[in-house]
């Protein structure tokens, strides 16, 4: 099976399910190609790469570092969608972010390092963003956004979502009427003291 994975590495990351439900990604990548679209997503991540390249020398917590993080989790989220993010954040994590598979995809562990800072301060500026919006918007509404930055972040993984509600309510950042609304929107969880 591995065999045909155009990333062979994953092998080396992945459990024996994460594996197969990766080779299935892949199969369903495949179905969907055509040349052109092959072409245009080879384009798009050159780009994109080029783009942070571009950047290396700035602060990747910057407004430039947190729009080129929002630009590269758009265009990964449109290939990998909800279904595979926790196969995304497996492969950078424990794949590029520790050096595999860097030269065929035109990245280099400088780039790489970058790129994780600014989509780490992407995420933090949504996150903190939303949640500054409890007591400000309807409950409903802060809701909503809140569960949209969770689907972009984590898809239908759920232990991923329910580990960040963890993670915020241990946060200084985070107001208490916002640990308190966290907890009203997720009563199934139990809040560390």
């Amino acid at each position: 099976m591995t065999q045909q994975l155009e990333d062979a590495w994953v092998k080396d990351i992945f459990t024996t399910d994460e594996l197969k439900e990766y080779a299935q990604f892949e199969a369903q990548l495949k179905e969907r190609a055509t040349p052109e679209s092959k072409a245009q997503f080879e384009q798009e991540w050159y780009a994109l790469v080029e783009q942070f390249k571009g950047h290396l020398k700035d602060d990747p917590n910057s407004a430039v570092g947190i729009k080129l993080g929002k630009k590269m989790m758009d265009w990964v989220n449109k290939i990998y969608g909800k279904e595979y993010a926790h196969l995304r954040s497996k492969k950078f994590e424990q794949g590029f972010a520790k050096g595999k598979g860097l030269d065929q995809h035109g990245l280099t562990p400088a780039i790489v390092e970058w790129m994780d800072k600014a989509i780490d301060a992407y995420w933090y500026d949504r996150l903190y963003t939303t949640l500054s919006r409890v007591g400000t918007l309807p409950k409903e509404e802060v809701a909503q956004q809140w569960d949209s930055v969770l689907e972009e972040m984590y898809g239908n993984h759920a232990p991923g979502k329910q580990e960040l509600v963890r993670l915020a309510w241990r946060d200084d950042k985070v107001s208490e009427e916002a640990k308190a609304w966290l907890a009203q929107h997720y009563p199934s969880l139990q809040r560390d003291s």
